[in-house]
């Protein structure tokens, strides 16, 4: 898996979460989604948008981040 794989597109963030793409805006606006931006092009990360929608906020704590890895590996 290359670095590439690791990062979402909004179109991929959409899809990954269901939700549009406006209300993904809104939530980066209000600064519930962490992302960054690579020029014009914004990225997010998997485990951000899972927080996200978890209602973890955009900082995660270590009991987060092991709560998000145990749903993950129990989806695998």
């Amino acid at each position: 898996m290359n670095n590439r794989d690791n990062w979402l597109s909004m179109i991929d963030a959409t899809e990954h979460t269901a939700f549009s793409s406006r209300t993904i805006q809104r939530a980066m606006a209000k600064g519930e989604i962490r992302f960054i931006k690579v020029g014009r092009n914004i990225r997010f990360k998997k485990i951000w948008l899972d927080a996200w929608i978890m209602g973890f906020g955009s900082r995660l704590t270590a009991s987060q981040k092991l709560i998000l890895k145990n749903i993950r590996e129990g989806s695998e």
